[in-house]
């Protein structure tokens, strides 16, 4: 069975919460990924993401290619993702794949808890509104 369930986070679908538990592989993630996908047609015209990696026992190998691979396809409707966790491991390996990969910076970003997550999608969002406001 997948550690990974996804489901909305929000009443106006506009907020997905990914939480990851115990082990999972990247096959895992791409089941649920396809989810999310089909999730993505009953959202608004912006859907950001809370990947919450808080309860998982760790990230499976080849994690910066999956990640790039994931920022490379992103749909046109996904705003930003927020991972959530407080490992060392993953907010080291967001410093070096955002140096790697520069472009991973339009699509994740970390925080230490969902509350926070909520509060940086709301800033992205606000931001993205104030900005299309002046044009």
């Amino acid at each position: 069975m997948s550690g990974i369930e996804a489901f909305w986070d929000n009443d106006d679908h506009s907020i997905v919460y990914m939480l990851f538990s115990g082990k999972w592989t990247w096959d895992d993630f791409y089941i649920v990924d396809r989810q999310v996908i089909a999730m993505e047609k009953d959202g608004g015209d912006q859907i950001d993401v809370i990947v919450d990696l808080r309860y998982s026992s760790g990230l499976p190998p080849n994690t910066l290619l999956h990640v790039k691979n994931i920022a490379d396809r992103q749909s046109e409707k996904i705003g930003v993702n927020v991972l959530v966790t407080n490992s060392p491991l993953v907010h080291n390996l967001y410093k070096v794949g955002s140096k790697v990969y520069p472009q991973i910076n339009q699509y994740f970003c970390v925080a230490e808890s969902p509350e926070e997550a909520r509060t940086i999608i709301g800033e992205a969002r606000q931001s993205i509104h104030q900005s299309s406001s002046v044009s």
